[in-house]
C-alpha cells in the first residue's frame, strides 16, 4: 500500500506538541471548569470555618450541629470545612489557569495572524499591479492541524492557486502566500481578537479567585443585640457595632421591610455609620456586612394559678424562683424547648419570618404523649399573653438580626472577568470569524491536490464543508 504523502507545512507532533494539544482541548477546559463550579457549590453549602477559628479549627468542627456533624469524615479528610485554602481546590485553579492560558496564546496567535493576513494581502494585490509574480508570505506551521477535507483539482497547481485566490476574493477573504504552494484565508479577521479577550479576561477572574480564596473570609451567623460590638478583619482591627435593628410594618401588620443600622469603629472612635438592608450590604476597607434574615428574642414570664413565679427550664438553664426565662433562636428554623418540671410539661416555640398573611408569626404549642404530639397554644404577632390550663405566661417578643460579616477581596476581577468573557464570547459568536489554511500540492497527472485546514478553536458550523464545496467547484472547467 503506497503511503499517503505527508502534509506540507505540518509540523511534527513532538511529545511537548501533544500535551499542547491536551492542554487545550475544549473537554479539558469544560471538565476544570466545571469542577470549579461544583467545588464553589460545595463551599456555599458547606459550613466554612471562620477566621477566628482558624488557631483552633478541631474544636470548631465539633461544635458542628446537623448532617455536617454526622457524615464529616470525608468531608473534613478533603478538607471541604476550608475548601478555599485546600490544596486540591488550589491545584485545580492551577491546572484552569494553565489550560486558560494555553487558550489564550493560540487565540491570540490565530487573531496575529489575522493581523498579518490584511497587511500580506495588501502588499500581494500591490506587488501583482507592479507585475510580480511573488507574495509576501506567512509561516506554514500555523496549521499543524489533520485536514479537514481534501479538494481534487484538474488543474496545475500555479492556476490551482490563482483559481483559488479569485474565488476567496469573491467570498470576501483576505489571504496571504504560504512559504509552501498554498495560502491563508481569513474573514471578518478582528473578531478574531474576541477569543483571546474572553480566555484573558476569565484568566483575571480565576486570579481573583484564587486571591479571594487565599485572603478572603466568612464569619458566621451574628444576631446582636443593640449596642454589642464585634471586632472583625484579618487581624481584628476594625470593628462594626448593631446601633439598632426595625421592622418596618404596615398599618394591617404586614412586613414591608427591616434594616440594621450599624457603626464602623477604630478604636472607641465611629469612622463609618451605614443601613444593611437583605440584598445592599455595608462595605467598610473591603469588609461587608451583610443582613441574610431575622429571629425574635423571647423573655417569658410564668405564674400559676396561685400567683407564684413558675420554674422553666429553657435549654437546660433553670431559672429558679425567677419565673423568667430568656430563649434565644439559633436560626429561623430552630424550634426550642421549655420545660416546667413542677407541672411537667413542655413547651415549643416555632417562628415564621412570613406568614401566610404576610406578618411575622411567633407559635407557641404544648407537647404531648412523649413530645410527638402537638397542641397549640397561640400564634403572637408580637408581646402578648398565653394561657394554658391554670397557667398564665408573658411572652415579651423582640427582634434580631442576622448579620453576616465577609471578605471578598479582588472580586472586582471575578465579576469584571465574567462579564467581560461573556461579551467577548458574545461578540465572537454574532461575528462568526472565519480563518482557513490551503496548502496545494501536485496529484496525478497535471491536476493537483488542496489540503483544507481550518484551526480548532474555528470548526464549530458547517462553514468549512460549505467553503469545500465553492471551492471544488471553483476549480471545474466549467466555473
Amino acid at each position: 500500500m503506497a503511503e499517503e504523502p505527508e502534509t506540507p507545512g505540518a509540523p511534527h507532533l513532538e511529545p511537548l506538541s501533544i500535551l499542547w494539544r491536551v492542554v487545550a482541548a475544549p473537554q479539558t477546559l469544560m471538565v476544570l471548569l466545571g469542577l470549579i463550579a461544583l467545588a464553589l457549590v460545595a463551599g456555599s453549602l458547606i459550613p466554612q470555618v471562620p477566621p477566628q477559628a482558624v488557631a483552633d479549627p478541631q474544636a470548631w468542627l465539633a461544635n458542628q450541629s446537623g448532617f455536617f456533624s454526622r457524615q464529616s469524615g470525608l468531608v473534613r479528610a478533603l478538607g471541604l470545612f476550608e475548601l478555599y485554602r485546600s490544596w486540591w481546590f488550589r491545584l485545580l485553579l492551577t491546572l484552569t489557569g494553565l489550560t486558560l492560558f494555553v487558550w489564550t496564546v493560540e487565540a491570540a496567535g490565530l487573531a496575529c495572524l489575522a493581523w498579518r493576513l490584511g497587511r500580506g494581502h495588501e502588499a500581494a494585490e500591490r506587488w501583482a499591479a507592479e507585475g510580480r509574480s511573488s507574495a509576501p508570505s506567512v509561516p506554514g506551521p500555523w496549521f499543524g492541524y489533520a485536514p479537514l477535507a481534501q479538494i481534487p483539482s484538474p488543474l496545475p497547481v500555479e492556476e490551482t492557486l490563482s483559481r483559488l485566490r479569485d474565488r476567496l476574493a469573491r467570498s470576501r477573504y483576505r489571504w496571504a502566500g504560504l512559504s509552501v504552494p498554498g495560502m491563508v484565508a481569513v474573514r471578518r479577521g478582528g473578531a478574531l481578537w474576541a477569543q483571546p479577550a474572553a480566555w484573558a479576561a476569565l484568566l483575571v477572574a480565576l486570579l481573583g479567585l484564587w486571591i479571594v480564596g487565599t485572603w478572603g473570609w466568612q464569619g458566621g451567623d451574628w444576631q446582636p443585640a443593640p449596642g454589642e460590638v464585634r471586632a472583625v478583619g484579618p487581624r481584628f482591627r476594625e470593628k462594626v457595632r448593631l446601633e439598632g435593628f426595625d421592622l418596618h410594618l404596615a398599618g394591617d401588620g404586614r412586613l414591608q421591610d427591616y434594616r440594621s443600622e450599624i457603626a464602623w469603629l477604630e478604636g472607641e472612635l465611629v469612622a463609618r455609620r451605614a443601613v444593611v438592608r437583605t440584598g445592599q450590604p455595608a462595605l467598610f476597607r473591603g469588609i461587608a456586612v451583610r443582613q441574610v434574615g431575622y429571629v425574635p428574642a423571647v423573655t417569658i414570664h410564668g405564674q400559676d394559678a396561685a400567683g407564684h413565679p413558675l420554674l422553666i427550664q429553657a435549654g437546660g438553664a433553670e431559672t429558679g424562683t425567677s419565673g423568667t426565662a430568656e430563649i434565644e433562636f439559633p436560626s429561623p428554623e430552630a424550634e426550642p424547648l421549655l420545660y416546667l418540671p413542677v407541672q411537667d410539661l413542655f413547651l415549643a416555640l416555632t417562628f415564621e419570618p412570613l406568614d401566610a398573611e404576610g406578618r411575622p408569626a411567633l407559635h407557641l404549642d404544648l407537647l404531648q404523649e412523649g413530645e410527638t404530639e402537638r397542641q397549640p397554644l397561640a400564634v403572637l404577632h408580637g408581646s402578648g399573653s398565653v394561657t394554658a390550663g391554670d397557667l398564665r405566661l408573658e411572652l415579651e417578643v423582640t427582634y434580631r438580626p442576622i448579620l453576616r460579616l465577609d471578605y471578598r477581596p479582588a472580586m472586582g476581577l471575578v465579576v469584571g472577568g465574567l462579564v467581560l468573557a461573556v461579551v467577548a464570547l458574545a461578540i465572537g459568536q454574532v461575528a462568526s470569524p472565519r480563518l482557513v489554511g490551503l496548502l496545494v500540492s501536485a496529484g496525478e497527472g497535471n491536476g493537483s491536490v488542496i489540503q483544507l485546514l481550518v484551526p480548532a478553536a474555528l470548526k464549530e458550523g458547517c462553514w468549512p464543508e460549505g467553503l469545500a464545496a465553492r471551492l471544488g467547484e471553483a476549480l471545474t472547467d466549467g466555473d
